[in-house]
Formats: structure tokens, sequence, C-alpha cells
């Protein structure tokens, strides 16, 4: 039955057999240092991450590595002190540097919109 054949996108180390609405769906291949599973992160999650991807939408910054872009493909994965979606899960968000690859975190990201603001 097709509810039984996992997604491919599914974290592999879930019990996910396509059963679990979503919330694993879009997890790369890939895994970071830590073992942890990086999925894309869009606005469809809800909640506080909704809200932080509408704030930061289409934003410009520099890297510290001088790169300058903007802000729009998001990446995450499930952290206990992440920004929480509509079902009350808590996902660390997150950019990558088209150039240097660092990972800049929501707040991170915040700081650095600010102060590139001030100058």
């Amino acid at each position: 039955m097709a509810h039984n054949i996992r997604c491919e996108n599914a974290n592999p180390d879930s019990k996910c057999r396509c059963s679990c609405g979503g919330r694993f769906h879009g997890i790369a291949n890939r895994s970071d240092d830590e073992g942890r599973f990086i999925r894309s992160i869009n606005a469809s999650l809800g909640g506080e991450i909704a809200r932080t991807l509408d704030i930061f939408r289409g934003v410009r910054f520099k890297c510290t590595c001088g790169q300058e872009q903007e802000i729009w493909d998001w990446k995450g994965y499930p952290h206990a002190n992440g920004l929480e979606d509509d079902n009350g899960e808590r996902w660390w968000i997150f950019i990558e540097c088209t150039k240097c690859n660092y990972q800049w975190s929501w707040h991170k990201l915040a700081n650095r919109v600010k102060q590139q603001n001030r100058k």
C-alpha cells in the first residue's frame, strides 16, 4: 500500500512511512556534522516560522566573507530552541552563504541586517 512506502525525502531514522503529514517531507539527502537531517523550510509551516520568513523575504545583506545576497532559501532541523511551527514543533532555521557556506541562523541574521542598516 502507498502509505507504507517511505517518501524518498523522509528522514531515514524516523518511523515515517509517509504518514507524517509532511513534517519530514523535503528533508535533504544529507545530514550536518552532528547527524541532524536538514530540510528546506518555508512559510507553509506557519507559526513563528512563517512570521520570521515574511520579515526577511527578499532582504539583502552582506556576509562576513563579503558576499552580498538576498534572503530566500531557508533550511532547518528540529531543535528545542528553534522557532515554533503551527504544530508546536520547533525548528532551528538558517540560510547558507552562497560563497562561503556560513550558516546564518535567524537571530544572527537579524542582528547582521540591523547592523548593516545602521551604516
